[in-house]
């Protein structure tokens, strides 16, 4: 990405931009010394200058690219520069937004104007604070609160800073440094900066978009992974909550330490406890050895909360010490010279798709604790122009070796399309179906448009390629009322029986993914399905007989099965299920 653009408006520096007249007025020494002096604060500041009416010099550490303006114009007639609200306000407009829909980072703004007829030096005899009186208020009314307006000044900060803040400035940088700065201070002036009040994209390639709503949004993270321990993440689902979450952990000071995630929904409040705080060997049945939980692991690092909405109310009591006092306890009690209770340094980053005011499920002082701190996720509606850029970013994800391109007006349907599924994820979605369904083709209007992606449509006859599982559960995340009734009757026909073997596949997977060096595992496998850990072999083995019988006459469960490819001999382990004399704790 290139570097960030910052707008300078300033009578000295942006001297130059004053037209050719004006430069034939002043000749062309006393025109090489505005230059002169201009290319000394580039170099101070590590400003690449970019507009174009002087020849520029690389900046030795370059921190943004930068155009001058003066905000006044030269009247050639009476030989005076003359302040203009005008030539501001458009040299702001030129950049918000710029064409490709990147915007100004910073506009810088001086406080005191010079104008009127030159001296012999080449400098106007008048002065005014026309910077703090007139431009600072007047842009901010004429752009709104985004407008990300600092202060460059040569005046002391300490004695215009709270009055440059009332006029609307959010920050004040000094320009002539005192006489203990260290060198290169200008430059992390400005850096510091551009990262707490800049509104720049993600560098890192984490977060996508360029429109005002996500610039504000990463403007947000930037300040929170600066300085705040506790952060509240709220959007609707699929807006990418979890992504912000490793952005905010990259570009901290975490960056190199450990960053754990925990899902809160669909998990019992024994589970939620144990997943998070761990225990102690002998703290259930079961627990054969100590194991610290995901909050120890995140220690020195990030630890990411999602669904915080759905945690138990025991287990927010249990939260709060280990979000203030930096400390937590293990289920169970230690054994004889262990510590009861552990010490953390963890940021916590909390996610939820509701707000947390009102929520019965949620303790009062649990939500002031994580609520000091928090970041709005905009949906995908309220940011359009940022569709064609995550569309093809999610194609290049999904299909590295796609040939093809999604033309223009299949995004223009996609900016069209109000996304209130699902956000990133549905589009994500969407994507996935038409360059499967079109290999090696470029994606048209009708591959994305309402009648291909719908459950509502005419004809879904192009995505019927999809095995009839998938596509059931591409149908779960549809509202069936919002399905006409002839689609919903076609849509029920395709995928009537389909069942079976989606309850198959999902106990295949359940059981590999909690195999051990000895095998599969119901009891595990049953744990992981219903987030109980109290489930004992028995019950377990209970469980699987009774969803493989749902169907009892056909067995079809069963049957499905017996199909799914696993690492162990299907039949067998049908044989073990059976078998209700095994022990605790194996297959």
């Amino acid at each position: 990405m290139g570097y960030p653009k910052v707008l300078i408006l300033d009578d000295q520096f942006g001297r130059c931009a004053l037209g050719k007249q004006f430069r034939s007025a002043v000749g062309d020494t006393l025109f090489g010394g505005y230059a002169a002096d201009r290319r000394a604060l580039c170099a101070n500041f590590g400003l690449i200058d970019i507009t174009g009416d002087i020849r520029n010099r690389p900046a030795p550490e370059p921190v943004a690219e930068a155009i001058f303006s003066p905000a006044q114009t030269w009247n050639d007639a009476d030989g005076r520069i003359e302040n203009s609200l005008s030539t501001a306000i458009n040299m702001v407009r030129k950049g918000w937004p710029f064409p490709d829909g990147s915007r100004w980072a910073l506009v810088l703004v001086d406080l005191r104007f010079t104008f009127g007829k030159l001296n012999d030096f080449g400098d106007p005899t008048e002065q005014s604070t026309f910077g703090a009186d007139i431009l600072i208020p007047e842009l901010s009314r004429e752009f709104g609160p985004d407008l990300p307006i600092v202060v460059l000044s040569s005046t002391d900060r300490d004695e215009n800073n709270t009055m440059t803040r009332r006029a609307g400035a959010l920050d004040f940088i000094q320009r002539i440094p005192n006489v203990d700065d260290a060198p290169g201070s200008a430059i992390s002036r400005l850096k510091e900066a551009l990262y707490l009040h800049g509104l720049m994209p993600d560098d890192l390639g984490i977060v996508v978009g360029h429109d005002i709503t996500i610039l504000k949004m990463l403007r947000q993270a930037r300040r929170g992974a600066r300085s705040a321990t506790t952060i509240l993440l709220q959007g609707e689902t699929g807006t990418g909550k979890g992504l912000v979450a490793r952005y905010i952990h990259a570009i901290s000071d975490r960056a190199e330490q450990p960053f754990e995630t925990f899902n809160a929904a669909f998990r019992s409040a024994d589970l939620q406890t144990d997943e998070l705080f761990g225990h102690w060997k002998g703290a259930y049945t079961g627990a054969n050895h100590d194991v610290g939980g995901v909050w120890e692991r995140a220690d020195g690092g990030t630890l990411f909360i999602d669904e915080v909405a759905d945690l138990d109310q025991k287990v927010q009591q249990q939260l709060m010490p280990a979000i203030e006092e930096k400390r937590v306890r293990r289920q169970g009690h230690p054994q004889k010279g262990q510590k009861s209770v552990i010490p953390v340094d963890v940021r916590v980053i909390l996610a939820t798709n509701r707000p947390l005011e009102g929520l019965d499920s949620l303790k009062l002082d649990f939500i002031n604790r994580v609520n000091a701190f928090k970041i709005e996720i905009p949906s995908l509606r309220e940011r359009p122009n940022d569709v064609p850029e995550l569309a093809r970013r999610l194609a290049h994800q999904m299909a590295p070796d796609w040939s093809g391109e999604i033309l223009p007006e299949a995004m223009e349907v996609l900016k069209s399309r109000e996304w209130r599924q699902g956000n990133v994820r549905e589009l994500r979605n969407v994507i996935e179906r038409a360059i499967a369904s079109n290999p090696g083709q470029v994606i048209t209007e009708k591959d994305v448009g309402a009648d291909y992606t719908g459950l509502g449509s005419s004809s879904r006859s192009n995505d019927t390629d999809l095995p009839g599982w998938q596509r059931f559960v591409d149908a779960l995340r549809e509202d069936p009322a919002q399905i006409n009734k002839t689609n919903l009757s076609k849509l029920r026909d395709e995928l009537s029986g389909e069942f079976p073997r989606l309850m198959a596949l999902i106990l295949a997977w359940a059981l590999e993914a909690t195999r051990n060096d000895k095998g599969m595992n119901f009891t595990a496998a049953a744990r992981f399905l219903l987030g109980r850990q109290e489930i004992k072999t028995a019950e377990a083995k209970q469980i699987f007989r009774r969803i493989l019988n749902i169907d009892a006459r056909e067995r079809s469960i069963a049957a499905y099965f017996r199909e799914c490819e696993m690492s162990c001999d299907v039949d067998s382990l049908l044989g073990d299920l059976e078998d209700s004399t095994s022990p605790e704790g194996g297959r």
